[in-house]
């Protein structure tokens, strides 16, 4: 971000993380802090979109691994032994 220092950048960073993106509304506080917060919501909300892409990957992935498993009898073998 243009105009910020980059030990500012970093704490302001290491806040957001630390927070869980709860301290983004507190930014609007600090010199710059439109432009600031504009950043941070824009990576929050790319952060999310990636992680919602990546679990609906996985939960692909699992349907795909239990349809590929081969099927049974209905009785399972059960009984037998």
């Amino acid at each position: 971000m243009a105009g910020l220092p980059q030990a500012a950048r970093e704490q302001i960073t290491g806040v957001v993380r630390a927070s869980g993106g709860a301290a983004i509304d507190s930014l609007h506080r600090l010199p710059l802090g439109d432009q600031i917060v504009a950043a941070a919501s824009g990576a929050a909300v790319d952060a999310a979109r990636t992680v919602c892409f990546l679990a609906a990957g996985f939960i692909l992935l699992g349907l795909v691994a239990t349809l590929a498993l081969p099927r049974q009898a209905a009785d399972g073998g059960a009984g037998r032994g």
